[in-house]
């Protein structure tokens, strides 16, 4: 051993090569030739074979041998030995370990899952390699600093300042795009570098926890203050902050954990708020607010600890200027403008002012935590930090007096812009225990909380069944979840509202994941207490007990104990988390069995029988599965995948699919029940999906042979130690830095020839993604989002892709940025000249995907600029009349700022109009119509409800518009009989609206109206004639509700004229139609609608007109409606 472990390092410093640029950046590898020692092995192919164990080789990452240049000098000396010691222990481990491992292999191949020696020497191989490449990365410092004549233990130190280089980069102000994507480049690549730099320091503090101080490789700090924090370090110009419980005052380690992750939240919260402010739209570049900065920060999850990494900040105790640093003793607010800016700040996030400090005598008005720290930094920068208490506390009625649930437990900041009041980040807490109102703020907040759990939570639920109908995208839901305000927490509660059985499983799988994820954690941390060992084979056994204990495997009594502590965490973490009673009532249920046989993608059929089941169900046209039948999703997707297809939603049926031609009908393998039903819930659920989703939290990869083993067995498998592959680092950075790699993949994308760019921008795409995932209504990200989309989109002029601006209008909706949508559409007009993107006749029967976005595009930008009063101002119409040269619709609707100098320049510039609502506008009247009539050639539609205009209104609209198809002029009071000569002249009239016309006596209906379908003249109480019925034989909808004409005569006239009626609407007419005039609908065969509420009918002849609709229509008399496919009883006659 002692033979093939020397490395001669003479030799290696003699080495010179040319090695250059960043040490992280690059690669290099090289192959280690050991002398054959008698306690080496030589497979058949020549490779040396090493007895470790993968995982324990593994741990030779630990040592930091990659920054090494950046080491601090006390501690090079025993960085580099500690990496040498690691290695020859690593080997000294080969004969221990080979028995263990045989061993596994023996319980597998007794378990029926062979390895052959195939899969065993590759196994080896990798081993090898990982302790090959730990050595070559120390062969290559030494090498690098050989060539740079670097000195690896100088007598000072010279290290990395990151925060002065991260704050030089985020205040670069870009002239170009090669100048906007060289600083996104250095951002990212910048914070990549700490973030390899702070997780690889960080293993060696994790890995070493269980060490006196004296022994450590980087030692605790003793000067740095603070305790909520938890223990620090310091190196390399980085503070690590130990997220561990160590003074007591957050219940357990776990609550430490939170805490920090509400940091990490709550810098992203304020950052996002910040940068919202002051985005250039411009450029797209994001800057931050001109007088506040924040530092470079990591999360760090190693063997159940949690670390936070944090750049060294040039401040101490001398710079505070807002905000307290010995746990609220001392509140500073020294200086008045940044109290102000603060203040502003803390409005853009909800937060309420108020009194915080503990002593009376140095108590301030503050906007944020009490514990907030806001310092004037030596570099002349202003940075914010500590930003665990930004949230305000949740508090409902079983948690009134625990201190640790008000530092762990806090809203959302997604709720809390959304919320109605300002909230107290302190209430609940000893920082406000001087405030006058304190009562009232905690009542606040307690009436906050319900407010989340009986309005918000109830709301999401239902359109998580509008949406999650299907399979449930984990990623995809806890989105939706964050950008509602809903804490992971509140699972449980947001369950009992779900109705869909996809979201519900999904939910509880989730819950079960997570609370597995703290459980696992739990174990580790336990473990690397009491082993007080390195070697990663002792932890991944704990991973492979807890996995085998969930599977009820070994053991049986610490299975059920296992289980019981599962669920008691449950209970603990999730409130009303179902009971075993309500999860076995669901599986007596059939809805699960649907949902596995969906996943799987077999017929529901054989799980429910004829048993009517809740669940999707689809009418094939192809196939005649009409009227009360109908097939499952499984067998839309493949029996009938060609067919035409008709989807009836969710509702109780069985798969009517026949036998002879389903190819779903492939039994799956029978579920065992056992007493426990959480248990038996996964197993019909399937195991592989819940242990991929806790590997994942953990950040556990699990080998390819246990993944398929969970799949193909379920429940009946038993994990060995091969199947823990490997225990990774889980490492968090701020959404700033994913930003900052999109916008430069992007922009790199667009200097990029076109093969490049299409590799280019879907991971640009991915990385925005990512971003959007982790701050989901961040104001930020989206528009970043939209505004690459639409570069990308208009990168070539010749070729616009409206797929992407598609993606775009929706992040620019959800924003509500109409600036962004009114420079795009600018954008379009000088592109678009030919007019295909304003206009709305792309055929119905053949869209492809860029026509139908056109037209969902156009709808939507239209819909955000012009259906808000604010967008109906004269500056937004002048917009719209410039721009807007192909525009087919205009909804002008309850406008209050059109006039005929705008009417002018909207008809002239929209010439293109086919429909004009211009309802209860102001500033309409006879000319205004005039104005429109004589420009508007192709106007078809036109709306003038409630507008003060006369009958020379439709003559100007009968001179000038003679293809008019549809008139609606209701409540127009100045209309009269004169109307009657000026309609006649709209020969392609097909629709008439005139109710609540009060000053019409007279309707007649010339020879020329013969087009006329619709007819609806409600309420017009003077209106006592209707003639010229006989010209009009097309009308097929006739209202005429609580008319005067209504008569047992006019009822006659109807019936003999209008042979095609399908809608008759003749409430009101009390006693003036009798049951003689009525009997004659039955002699229609198209009609499906009659309302003859308020009419004096015989209950018999009513029966026999429902008995006559009950096929396809409804009918109403006497008030009330009876549905056509409901009973056939009347009531209320």
């Amino acid at each position: 051993l002692n033979r093939s472990l020397t490395v001669d390092l003479q030799h290696q410093l003699r080495f010179s090569g040319g090695f250059g640029g960043d040490l992280l950046d690059e690669s290099y590898s090289s192959t280690i030739h050991f002398g054959e020692g008698e306690d080496d092995q030589i497979n058949e192919s020549g490779d040396f074979v090493s007895k470790t164990p993968e995982n324990v080789v593994d741990e030779l990452s630990v040592s930091p041998v990659v920054p090494l240049r950046n080491a601090c000098p006390e501690h090079g000396v025993d960085i580099l030995k500690s990496s040498f010691d690691i290695m020859r222990d690593t080997l000294q481990d080969v004969v221990r370990t080979t028995n263990l491992l045989l061993e596994s292999i023996k319980t597998a191949n007794t378990l029926k899952r062979t390895f052959s020696q195939e899969d065993i020497g590759t196994a080896w191989k990798k081993r090898r390699i990982g302790l090959n490449e730990h050595i070559a990365e120390t062969e290559k410092v030494l090498r690098v600093a050989q060539h740079r004549s670097i000195d690896l233990f100088p007598e000072t130190g010279d290290f990395k300042d990151w925060n002065k280089e991260f704050q030089e980069a985020m205040e670069l102000i870009p002239q170009d795009l090669e100048s906007r994507m060289r600083k996104f480049e250095r951002i990212f690549k910048l914070a990549r570098n700490f973030e390899r730099t702070a997780t690889l320091y960080g293993k060696i503090i994790i890995s070493e926890v269980f060490l006196e101080s004296k022994y450590k490789t980087i030692k605790p700090s003793r000067e740095m203050g603070g305790v909520a924090g938890g223990q620090k370090y310091l190196h390399n110009n980085i503070i690590y902050k130990f997220a561990t419980d160590w003074h007591g005052i957050y219940g357990s380690d776990e609550g430490a954990m939170k805490a920090a992750s509400h940091e990490m939240n709550g810098l992203m919260a304020v950052i996002d708020v910040c940068q919202c402010q002051h985005n250039d739209a411009i450029s797209g570049c994001p800057i931050y607010h001109n007088w506040l900065s924040f530092p470079l920060t990591n999360l760090i999850d190693y063997q159940g600890f949690r670390l936070t990494a944090q750049a060294v900040l040039p401040i101490n105790k001398r710079t505070l200027v807002y905000g307290s640093d010995d746990g609220g003793n001392h509140v500073i607010v020294s200086d008045q403008e940044i109290s102000k800016r603060m203040h502003s700040l803390a409005e853009r996030l909800n937060l309420r002012y108020h009194a915080g400090g503990v002593r009376a005598d140095t108590i301030k008005n503050i906007c944020f935590p009490t514990d907030i720290e806001v310092h004037k930094g030596s570099d002349g920068r202003t940075y914010m930090i500590d930003f665990a208490r930004i949230c305000p506390p949740t508090r409902d009625k079983q948690d009134q007096y625990r201190t640790s649930r008000s530092l762990t437990q806090h809203f959302r900041s997604e709720f809390l812009e959304k919320y109605k009041i300002a909230l107290s980040a302190d209430a609940f807490s000893k920082f406000c225990m001087h405030e006058p109102e304190k009562k009232q703020q905690e009542r606040e907040i307690v009436e906050a909380t319900e407010h989340l759990l009986t309005k918000i939570i109830p709301d999401f639920a239902k359109d998580v069944d509008k949406k999650f109908t299907k399979h449930v995208d984990i990623d995809q839901f806890l989105s939706v979840l964050k950008s509602a305000g809903i804490n992971i927490r509140y699972l449980g509660e947001l369950r009992t509202h779900v109705t869909s059985p996809f979201a519900r499983n999904a939910i509880l799988i989730e819950m079960i994941c997570r609370s597995i994820k703290n459980q696992i954690r739990e174990e580790l941390r336990e473990t690397k207490r009491e082993a007080r060992v390195l070697a990663l084979e002792v932890y991944s056994k704990v991973v492979l007990k807890f996995f085998n204990r969930l599977l009820g495997a070994g053991d049986l009594q610490k299975s059920q104990a296992g289980w019981a502590q599962l669920r008691a965490r449950l209970q603990n973490h999730f409130s009303k988390f179902p009971t075993d009673a309500e999860i076995k009532s669901e599986l007596e249920q059939k809805e699960d069995s649907v949902v596995r046989h969906l996943t799987n993608n077999a017929c529901t059929l054989l799980c429910t029988g004829t048993t009517f089941v809740r669940q999707i169900s689809y009418k094939c046209l192809t196939c005649c599965i009409l009227d009360d039948q109908g097939i499952c999703e499984s067998c839309a997707e493949k029996c009938h995948a060609q067919h035409n297809l008709t989807m009836c939603g969710i509702s109780e049926s069985f798969c009517d699919c026949e036998e002879r031609t389903c190819c779903c009908r492939k039994p799956l393998p029978p579920v065992e029940h056992t007493d426990n039903p959480l248990y038996d819930k996964i197993n019909l659920m399937g195991w592989d999906a819940l242990f991929k989703r806790v590997a994942f939290l953990v950040g556990v990869t699990l080998s390819p042979q246990a993944i398929s083993g969970l799949e193909s067995l379920q429940g009946n498998f038993v994990f060995v130690l091969p199947d823990i592959a490997k225990l990774e680092v889980k490492s968090k950075q701020v959404t700033l830095i994913s930003r900052a790699e999109a916008n430069y993949l992007h922009l790199k994308s667009l200097m990029s020839s076109s093969k490049e760019r299409a590799r280019l921008f879907p991971l640009a795409m991915k990385r925005f993604e990512d971003s959007l995932r982790a701050c989901p209504n961040s104001p930020v990200v989206i528009k970043e989002y939209a505004d690459a989309l639409c570069e990308q989109a208009f990168h070539d002029p010749m070729c616009i892709d409206f797929n992407l601006l598609h993606i775009a209008i929706k992040r620019y909706i959800a924003l509500g940025h109409k600036d962004a949508i009114r420079e795009l559409l600018k954008k379009l007009a000088v592109h678009d000249n030919d007019g295909v993107l304003n206009t709305l006749s792309v055929s119905e029967g053949n869209r492809d995907l860029q026509s139908t976005n056109r037209m969902e595009m156009y709808r939507a930008c239209y819909a955000l600029l012009l259906t808000e009063g604010s967008y109906k101002s004269a500056v937004g119409l002048d917009f719209v009349a410039t721009y807007f040269k192909y525009l087919s619709e205009l909804n002008l609707d309850s406008c209050e700022s059109l006039n005929k100098d705008l009417a002018t320049k909207l008809a002239t510039g929209c010439s293109e109009l086919r429909i004009l609502n211009l309802s209860s506008a102001s500033g309409v009247d006879d000319e205004t119509i005039f104005i429109f009539s004589k420009n508007l050639k192709k106007l078809s539609k036109i709306v003038l409800d409630y507008l003060p205009i006369t009958d020379l209104a439709i003559g100007h609209l009968a001179q000038y518009t003679s293809r008019l198809t549809s008139l609606s002029m209701s409540e127009c009071s100045r209309i009269t009989d004169n109307v009657n000569p000026e309609l006649n002249k709209l020969s392609f009239l097909r629709t008439l609206v005139c109710s609540l016309c009060n000053c019409i006596t007279r309707l007649y209906f010339g020879q020329n109206l013969e087009s006329l379908e619709v007819l609806e003249a409600r309420k017009c109480s003077s209106l006592a004639y209707v003639e010229g019925l006989k010209n009009i034989p097309r009308i097929y909808s006739l209202s005429l509700g609580y008319c005067p004409v209504l008569s047992d005569e006019f009822v006659t006239n109807v019936t003999t004229y209008l042979p095609h009626l399908e809608h008759v609407d003749f409430e009101g007419a009390l006693d003036r139609i009798t049951a003689k005039s009525v009997t004659k609908f039955l002699d229609y065969k198209s009609l499906l609608h009659i309302n003859l509420a308020g009419c004096s009918v015989d209950p018999q002849v009513a029966l026999s007109l429902l008995e006559f609709t009950v096929r396809n229509g409804t009918i109403k008399i006497g008030g009330v409606r009876n549905e056509s496919h409901e009973e056939n009883t009347l009531f209320g006659m």
